[in-house]
């Protein structure tokens, strides 16, 4: 079997556009380049007199062929969240033999809806009444961080809802992060009901909050934390085995599940609990590290030695707290 194929002489294909980066939803977007199936600019001339593409993109930006097949388009900047840009390919766009493109002509992408890009506080351990505050890649509306920024708590069946804390409390926390309150892109959060304590939970920055342009975030970021339990005293001692007494010539230690003021811990005391009227002796509390000038402890100790086979209590301030209140 014998093919033949004729070439007439004038005719043209028409070509098209093979790939265009980037569509849809991307992020930090620099560069834009489309890649052509036929040249369309002389090999080595990155020249061109008119862009292939009308561009529509609030965002400014230059163009330029980085080969003959290759146009790009550079923006100035990294673009934000909440942009949006189309390129329609014009009509009168032809290949360097002159053949008409054919294919798809209309290409957009958007920079997406406002995410976090950083996130406070740092440590999963929160407090009961926690605020968080987020750095956005772009400015987000009230209206759809209040619809749909949430807390959602373990074991309950209903997301809690998140109000947005401004004023003086709002720059307060930020300067604490060292972050600048003029900044729009920072937000602080507060949920609309104290946590019980131990309870896990995740922040959710969810699908649909929008940039003031109306683009919105297409999925959730989940952020885990777990509320501090309640705050609790532990008074123990070494032993020579679980069943046994306190060692004498040992010290005891008193810890607290979370830092208290070293002020008011420094009034605490260890009592010999005694019968019959007789003196009570008493030992002060003190760092376990002396030259520690932290004004908070998590932890203070007795120094040895002890009566044998005595009973001791501990007194503590009334106006003990932790560094939560």
């Amino acid at each position: 079997v014998l093919a033949l194929v004729l070439t007439i002489p004038g005719a043209v294909t028409a070509a098209s556009v093979e790939s265009f980066a980037p569509q849809g939803t991307a992020k930090q977007v620099r560069q834009v380049s489309a890649r052509f199936s036929a040249p369309m600019v002389p090999l080595g001339d990155p020249r061109s007199a008119a862009d292939p593409f009308a561009i529509e993109c609030p965002a400014k930006g230059g163009s330029r062929w980085a080969d003959a097949r290759t146009w790009v388009f550079t923006f100035e900047e990294d673009l934000p969240a909440g942009v949006r840009c189309r390129f329609t390919l014009s009509r009168e766009v032809r290949t360097l033999t002159g053949a008409a493109l054919d294919g798809q002509r209309e290409f957009a992408f958007s920079t997406g809806g406002p995410a976090v890009l950083e996130n406070a506080p740092w440590s999963r351990r929160i407090d009961e009444d926690q605020r968080f505050a987020l750095k956005l890649d772009a400015p987000a509306t009230r209206e759809s961080v209040e619809a749909h920024a949430v807390v959602r708590v373990a074991g309950l069946p209903d997301p809690i809802g998140l109000r947005i804390v401004e004023g003086g409390e709002r720059e307060a926390i930020l300067a604490s992060l060292d972050w600048e309150p003029e900044d729009p892109r920072l937000l602080v959060l507060e949920a609309r009901q104290r946590f019980a304590p131990g309870s896990k939970l995740t922040l959710s920055w969810g699908a649909g909050i929008a940039t003031a342009t109306g683009v919105v975030t297409e999925r959730e970021q989940v952020f885990e934390y777990e509320v501090r339990p309640l705050f609790h005293a532990r008074l123990w001692c070494e032993r020579e085995n679980a069943k046994a007494a306190c060692v004498p010539l040992r010290r005891f230690s008193l810890s607290f599940s979370s830092a208290v003021p070293w002020e008011t811990a420094s009034r605490i005391v260890l009592r010999q609990v005694v019968e019959n009227g007789a003196a009570a002796r008493s030992w002060p509390a003190r760092r376990g590290d002396p030259s520690d000038g932290d004004p908070l402890v998590n932890s203070v100790i007795f120094d040895a030695p002890f009566p044998p086979r005595a009973k001791f209590a501990v007194e503590m301030p009334a106006e003990l707290r932790d560094d939560a209140g």
